[in-house]
């Protein structure tokens, strides 16, 4: 499970954003061969291959964590496209708050996703009070 900084409040609520991630050795080293590439232009060929397998050990650690954070709790409240897909794909119920141009909306509408886990919210009141009403239906399925 990956790292989650922040402490559940007394209510066992975990608000935390995953744009604030660890500085691992994968994103250190990810900024290094960027910074040399940008400086030895000759040199960019060789350091390509090196740069795009840092990359992608760059996209598994934050898939991961991603992972860790949302399957930390029992009902997720997100404003993310990728979170609502990752919470589909990982069977976590969830409350989706859309954007102004309904991007979650949209995608839900096309491809159908979240049917049975997610639901809409327009405020984050509004949300909270879905996800409370969702945790109560996880707990209740599972006695």
């Amino acid at each position: 499970m990956a790292d989650v900084s922040p402490v559940p409040d007394d209510k066992g609520i975990l608000a935390t954003d995953w744009v604030d991630e660890p500085i691992t050795l994968a994103r250190k080293a990810t900024t290094l061969v960027e910074r040399i590439q940008d400086r030895c232009s000759r040199k960019a060929g060789v350091l390509y291959d090196l740069k795009c397998r840092l990359y992608h050990a760059l996209a598994q650690e934050r898939f991961k964590r991603g992972c860790g954070i949302l399957s930390s709790g029992q009902v997720v409240i997100t404003d993310r496209l990728h979170g609502h897909i990752m919470c589909c794909l990982l069977g976590i119920p969830h409350v989706v708050l859309d954007n102004s141009y309904r991007k979650i909306g949209n995608f839900r509408d096309a491809w159908g996703t979240g049917e049975g886990l997610c639901v809409s919210a327009d405020t984050l009141s509004q949300a909270y009070e879905k996800a409370l009403d969702r945790l109560s239906e996880v707990r209740s399925t599972k006695h």
